[in-house]
């Protein structure tokens, strides 16, 4: 299920791998607003001030674990977060990429 690999690794490690990332992004001297976006990204509402990038990482990160990902794919998406970013569904799932997987990169 999106989203459940953040719980996964709290449980399992501790931390996510925005926080861990954000760790990193310090040490490369990244802009703070950068290291702040992938730290909070797992639970953006929870950061204060919310970070609008940190709610962006979040969103792109659940539509990527969705198998099969479609551009309805965008209902799912935590409406608290759409709000909070001013993004309105209908009009990302109108923006949303079409993708054509070639079945030459298809496994077999």
């Amino acid at each position: 299920m999106p989203g459940d690999r953040w719980l996964r690794e709290m449980q399992l490690l501790g931390f996510t791998e925005g926080e861990m990332t954000a760790l990193l992004a310090r040490h490369w001297l990244l802009p703070e607003e950068m290291a702040r976006a992938m730290e909070t990204s797992s639970r953006p509402l929870e950061s204060k001030p919310f970070s609008p990038l940190g709610g962006i990482l979040h969103l792109a990160a659940l539509l990527s674990d969705v198998p099969d990902c479609r551009s309805d794919s965008v209902y799912a998406l935590p409406e608290a977060v759409m709000q909070k970013l001013h993004l309105n569904a209908d009009s990302l799932q109108n923006d949303f990429p079409q993708v054509e997987v070639s079945p030459s990169f298809i496994e077999v």
